[in-house]
């Protein structure tokens, strides 16, 4: 019996041993790709690439391209972003087969502009908005403000409008005492907490703006 258990515990020692001795293979995983604009095709530079997983990125080079070198791992999320830009998510198993060829969305198509086209009283405040891709439409809201002794947001505190598929938006317009002697409409991100009050139109994180004078 004494002799069996010794054969157990030798067998036991040599297997540890073994794995103490002659570690697991480490499996290292090339991960690369490029990275463009899906509007013109054109490289995007310093764009941000990052795995949800592990704690180190890197960034694009000049031509779009980027490399970085993964350990014993079989599949990893790709988080691409970069300011103006959509960001990207994307499920990468490896090995890969070839380069990753990602496309991401420009947020502008140009300089992003806002205008007012007609104030009518009790009624609406109407408008455009130019340079930004209409793809991205849903990640702003216009805000509106009328200036008395300070800018109050109008017409009340949770008024905003949302920039429909032809570039325009409106808001309601009610006519108080005193009446404003100016209007103000910015374009902001959509998670932007609009003050109900603001001393002046600079505090305001806004993406464009325009100022009319309103009698």
């Amino acid at each position: 019996m004494k002799k069996g258990i010794i054969v157990v515990w030798t067998f036991i020692l040599i297997t540890l041993l073994n794995i103490s001795t002659f570690p697991q293979e480490v499996k290292i995983y090339k991960v690369f790709g490029t990275i463009t604009n899906n509007k013109n095709n054109e490289p995007v530079r310093d764009a941000n690439i990052s795995f949800s997983e592990l704690p180190f990125c890197t960034s694009t080079d000049y031509d779009g391209s980027f490399y970085l070198y993964i350990e014993n791992t079989t599949r990893v999320t790709l988080n691409i972003t970069k300011d103006k830009y959509d960001p990207e998510l994307i499920d990468v198993p490896l090995p890969l087969s070839g380069p990753l060829n990602v496309s991401i969305t420009p947020i502008f198509d140009g300089n992003p502009e806002i205008s007012i086209a007609t104030i009518k009283k009790n009624d609406y405040v109407t408008g455009t908005v130019s340079g930004v891709n209409p793809d991205t439409y849903d990640q702003f809201k216009v805000i509106l403000y009328a200036r008395t002794d300070k800018w109050y947001i109008h017409p009340t505190s949770d008024s905003f409008a949302r920039i429909d598929e032809n570039g325009e938006w409106k808001i309601r317009s009610v006519e108080r005492y005193p009446f404003p002697t100016q209007i103000a409409a910015f374009l902001v991100k959509a998670e932007f907490e609009a003050p109900k009050a603001i001393n002046r139109t600079a505090v305001i994180e806004t993406i464009t703006e325009i100022v009319m004078n309103y009698y």
